[in-house]
C-alpha cells in the first residue's frame, strides 16, 4: 500500500521517511528495516531510529513512477509490516 506520493527530480538525491507510530502495536519498536526499489531508481542509504525508517533515493527516469517499499519487523511483538512510497520522477 502506498501511503504517500512524492515528486522527485531525476538528478536529485533525496531522503524520505515513514513514521510507523500509527501502524505498530503500542510499546513496540522497529527491530529491522529494509527498503527495496525496482530497477531504474536507486537506494543510496537507509536507516531507522525509534519508529521512523528513512531512505535516501537517487536517479529515476523522468515521467516514470516507482514503488519504494519499507519492510520492518518489530520487537517485542514480532510483527512484519510493509508500507510503500510512490515516487514520481519529474520536475518539482
Amino acid at each position: 500500500m502506498a501511503i504517500a506520493t512524492i515528486t522527485k527530480d531525476p538528478e536529485a538525491v533525496e531522503v524520505y521517511g515513514i513514521d510507523w507510530t500509527k501502524h505498530v502495536i503500542s510499546g513496540d519498536a522497529i527491530a529491522t528495516s529494509q527498503w527495496t526499489a525496482p530497477t531504474g531508481i536507486a537506494i543510496a542509504d537507509q536507516s531507522f531510529a525509534g519508529l521512523t525508517a528513512k531512505v535516501k533515493v537517487s536517479g529515476g527516469t523522468r515521467a516514470q513512477s516507482y514503488l519504494v517499499t519499507n519492510r520492518i519487523t518489530t520487537t517485542p511483538g514480532a510483527e512484519t509490516l510493509e508500507l510503500s512510497l510512490l515516487v514520481m520522477v519529474g520536475d518539482k
